[in-house]
């Protein structure tokens, strides 16, 4: 997907801490948002995630990333401790 003039941002809120991402592409913010949640993953259920833009499918395409990102990290930690 081309770098659109629409900015995207993506905000993650735990009960303790909330922060925003920025960004053009949707590639790039996605791999930023999956960098930074993967290591905050004890928040759990508390975590909540919030995408804002105007480009077309970026939503879709970002959440799917993060939560198929997250559902390989649970897992490989699953195997980790059997």
């Amino acid at each position: 997907m081309p770098v659109s003039e629409h900015p995207i941002f993506v905000t993650f809120s735990a009960p303790t801490w909330q922060v925003t991402l920025s960004g053009f592409d949707v590639g790039e913010i996605t791999d930023r948002a999956i960098a930074y949640v993967i290591p905050r993953l004890p928040a759990r259920n508390m975590l909540k995630v919030m995408i804002r833009t105007k480009q077309a499918d970026a939503e879709d395409q970002i959440r799917a990333g993060i939560e198929a990102a997250i559902a390989a990290e649970r897992s490989r930690r699953c195997h980790m401790v059997q």
